[in-house]
């Protein structure tokens, strides 16, 4: 697993095991460090990807920065943009992008 992950160039904290599993992932911003509304999005994107039968739900503003940043085709491969998306806890909607 952590060949796939590092071929990637992704910083991996931890992980326990090796056994294949179904994730969701929900980025939100291109940081670090993460606490509050960061947190609550990511969250509520990851478990919105299961909800759509997706990999992975992006919002709207991470896709922005990265094709903005140049060179986010590859990143951005396969995935679409879906309707927007009232986010619990938050106040307006965010567009949201899946793979």
């Amino acid at each position: 697993m952590e060949e796939v992950v590092f071929t990637h160039g992704v910083t991996l904290d931890k992980y326990i095991g090796d056994a294949p599993v179904r994730v969701g992932i929900g980025p939100h911003r291109l940081e670090f460090a993460v606490i509050g509304d960061t947190v609550i999005v990511a969250s509520r994107l990851e478990q919105l990807a299961r909800t759509i039968d997706s990999t992975i739900a992006a919002g709207g503003g991470l896709v922005a920065e990265v094709q903005h940043g140049g060179g986010g085709e590859a990143l951005l491969e396969g995935f679409r943009e879906r309707s927007s998306q009232e986010i619990l806890g938050r106040s307006g909607v965010i567009t949201v992008w899946a793979k």
